[in-house]
This record gives structure tokens, sequence and C-alpha cells, in this order.
């Protein structure tokens, strides 16, 4: 690249430019054409962009991550098995509500579905959402700390503690096993 003519490589992205905008059946996804031709993927300072002093590495990196990217674009207008990984990493916002296979399931549901046929056990949990049970008439007569957070479970006179709610039904949550994302490490692409 370093041998060609400035302006001769002006002409031909120019050229190129022309025929992407002009053509009408040759070329599906013109916005992504022109912005790959005018080394606009991503936006500034994007790991998408060609970047002077890029060494060999960075270059194949870059490639692939190109192809991945222009392949999950075309991809994500069609709704197929494929649609969610594009949404994931093209959309995340999209994203925020879903249900994904790696989020911890609501255990505390099968145990009280196993233990309810022993007799009553009733599940609240506490301010924080620690769940606990409450056997005989499921209803809280005596406090007690939370072993995890130790604010006050339980209540008087089958009343329960302030901040502290009955469970029902699953409590499956939206979300990964990975933590927040605040305790993850920073991005390495930038």
């Amino acid at each position: 690249m370093r041998n060609i003519n400035p302006q001769t490589q002006e002409q031909s992205v120019e050229g190129i430019a022309t025929f992407i905008e002009t053509t009408k059946e040759k070329v599906t996804q013109k916005d992504i054409a022109m912005r790959l031709l005018r080394n606009q993927l991503g936006g500034p300072g994007s790991c998408l962009t060609v970047r002077r002093g890029h060494n060999m590495r960075d270059q194949s990196v870059m490639c692939l991550l190109v192809h991945a990217y222009v392949t999950l674009t075309h991809f994500n207008k069609v709704t197929n098995f494929i649609k969610p990984l594009t949404d994931l990493i093209l959309a995340p916002h999209k994203m925020m509500n879903m249900f994904l296979p790696t989020m911890p399931q609501d255990d505390i549901d099968a145990i009280r579905q196993s233990l309810t046929r022993e007799g009553t056990i009733v599940f609240y949990q506490c301010q924080n959402g620690h769940p606990y049970a409450i056997g005989e008439c499921g209803r809280p007569y005596t406090e007690a700390t939370c072993n995890i957070c130790k604010t006050k479970i339980g209540g008087l006179s089958h009343q329960a503690a302030a901040g502290n709610t009955q469970v029902t039904g699953d409590q499956t949550r939206p979300g990964h096993v990975l933590g927040k994302s605040s305790r993850q490490n920073q991005c390495l692409c930038r």
C-alpha cells in the first residue's frame, strides 16, 4: 500500500463508492460496505479500524473481527438460531431482559416443592433478597438474623419483619453467572 499514490488511491475509493451507491442488486448492505471502504467500522478508535503501524498479528485479528462483524450484521436481519448471538454482540441493550442458558436457575423453587410435601413450609426473603424458610404454620413468630447479610429476618405475631417478603413461584432472574459487569476486567479491545 505504501507504493500507491494517495491521489490514485482516493480515486479508486471514490470509484468503488460510486459503484456501491449506484448498484441495485450486487451489494445488499450498502451502509456496511461504505463504512468498510472508508475505514469507519466501529467508530473512532475501534479495533475494527485500520491504523498506521499495525503489526501483522493486529491486522489478522482485525480481519477476523471485521469478518465476524459483517457476517453477524448480515444474519442479524434474519430470525434464526444465531439471532440471540448477533443481538448479544451487536445490540446488547436488546438482551437486558432475556433469559440466557448460562444464568443460574432458581433452586429455591425446587426445594420448596419437595419440602411442601412434608408439611407447611413457606419461603420468605430478607430485605436483601436472601431466602429463608418458616415451618409449622408458615407465618413468622420469632426474629432471627440472616446468615448472609445479618439483617433481621422472621417477625413477630405472624407479621414479617420490615422488608421481608413471602416468596412465591419461580424467582429465576435474567442475567449470567459471571457476576456484575462492574467487577469484570476492562475490555482489552477499544
